[in-house]
C-alpha cells in the first residue's frame, strides 16, 4: 500500500520534472555561435527563412538563409566556428563555394531552424 502511494506522487513528479527540463528551442550538437545565430534569427529573420546543416568538402557547414526578403538577398555559408566560407544566391546568383557547385556536392544533414 505504501508503494502505491509513493508511486502516485513519484510518477507525476518525475513527469513534471521531465517536461520542464526539456528545451525544445535549443538544437543539439552545434557550436554556441551557431546557436546564437538561430536565437537571433527567431527575432529578426524574414518569413520563409531557414538554417540548414550540410556536409560539404568533408566538413560540416551551415547555410544561413535568414535574409531572403529582397530579390537580391542571399545566404551565408558558415563553418562550425561561424567563419564565412561563401555566399549563395544573392545579386550575382552564385551557387558555388570554392568553385564547386554547392547543392550538387553538399549532403543535407538537417534543418536546424525555419519559420
Amino acid at each position: 500500500m505504501k508503494k502505491l502511494k509513493l508511486l502516485q506522487f513519484l510518477i507525476p513528479g518525475l513527469l513534471i520534472l521531465f517536461l520542464f527540463s526539456c528545451s525544445k528551442d535549443e538544437v543539439t550538437g552545434i557550436t554556441p555561435c551557431i546557436q546564437t545565430i538561430i536565437e537571433s534569427a527567431k527575432d529578426f529573420a524574414c518569413s520563409n527563412s531557414s538554417i540548414g546543416e550540410y556536409k560539404f568538402q568533408h566538413r560540416t557547414v551551415f547555410v544561413i538563409a535568414t535574409n531572403l526578403c529582397s530579390p537580391d538577398a542571399g545566404a551565408d555559408v558558415l563553418d562550425i566556428n561561424c567563419k564565412e566560407i561563401g555566399y549563395l544566391w544573392g545579386f550575382s546568383g552564385s551557387t558555388k563555394i570554392d568553385g564547386v557547385e554547392f547543392f550538387k556536392n553538399a549532403n543535407f544533414i538537417r534543418t536546424l531552424w525555419n519559420n
